[in-house]
């Protein structure tokens, strides 16, 4: 848990406020009473959003259309359209997006100030926001192969021994594409660090990676499986399949950052599982008696 707390402090003093829709209420004082107060649960321009709401999005209280694109603020929001950018380019992100997620729940915190450094709660109210986190990353890159349909085969010997010569060459590329990936995890990382996640060279390099296990994913998927090795083989592309969208998420991790941090952490859990899908392969293909001499796990 301190871990993710230290996350959700260095996010908010760092990352954090860049996607925060706060302000400052945006007061017209010529045309308001000097003694008028916010009046949070107010509409003064009767745009559907209310001043905390306003506050929240970072429109104006005062202007019912704060972009000018024709549309109300509060119909915006409602119909997921950013009030602050013209249409049609205005798309909020998606549900998934756990920065924004993160943002909301930071915001409602900052709002009735149990997020405020030093105050009572401020702690407690931490502890609240990792743990909401935490939940929403826990199967953020979860693959459903359910629904995937293998063509299976009779688990005999030569089907086997068909199976994983097959296999090899897939498996080869994953290895290569895997292992430049981890070679080059230390330079991305230094990039990160110093241009951040919009740099074009971590874009380019994630997502050649994702595109790479994408092919993969599709060449596993078609392949034609001994019913004994079915178990094995939909684990592998549960393996591939998360590794690609974990990739995405960091070649697309200057919309969600920390989303993007939480794929970077998943590529390196998965490196260290990747050994152990390999002995496995290799124990099996032994244990069947199978000849790997003209595979990758000889």
């Amino acid at each position: 848990m301190s871990g993710l707390m230290a996350l959700v402090a260095v996010f908010l003093v760092i990352v954090g406020f860049n996607y925060l829709k706060i302000s400052l209420p945006n007061l017209d004082l010529k045309n308001q009473q000097s003694n008028l107060s916010f009046e949070p649960d107010k509409d003064w321009d009767n745009d559907g959003l209310n001043n905390k709401e306003e506050s929240f999005w970072g429109t104006d209280p005062n202007k019912p259309d704060t972009d000018g694109d024709s549309y109300l603020d509060g119909e915006e929001v409602v119909s997921g359209h950013d009030p602050l950018i013209k249409a049609p380019d205005d798309l909020l992100p998606t549900d998934d997006n756990l920065t924004q997620k993160m943002s909301a729940l930071a915001m409602a915190g900052i709002y009735e100030g149990s997020l405020k450094p030093g105050g009572p709660n401020y702690e407690e109210s931490l502890n609240k926001l990792a743990s909401s986190i935490a939940d929403n990353t826990i199967g953020v890159f979860n693959v459903d192969i359910s629904k995937i349909e293998l063509k299976l085969v009779n688990s005999d010997k030569y089907s086997q021994q068909t199976y994983i010569e097959d296999l090899s060459p897939i498996y080869e590329e994953l290895l290569k594409t895997f292992s430049e990936q981890m070679f080059n995890l230390e330079d991305n990382l230094n990039d990160i660090g110093l241009y951040g996640l919009a740099y074009g060279d971590i874009s380019k390099s994630f997502g050649e990676s994702s595109s790479h296990y994408e092919k993969i994913f599709g060449d596993l998927s078609k392949k034609s499986v001994p019913k004994n090795w079915k178990d094995s083989h939909l684990g592998l592309i549960k393996f591939v399949g998360e590794l690609s969208q974990a990739s995405q998420s960091v070649a697309s991790g200057q919309n969600d950052p920390i989303k993007a941090s939480v794929g970077l952490n998943k590529i390196v859990q998965l490196w260290d599982i990747f050994p152990k899908i390999t002995e496995k392969y290799s124990e099996k293909i032994k244990s069947a008696g199978l000849n790997p001499s003209k595979t990758i796990f000889k």
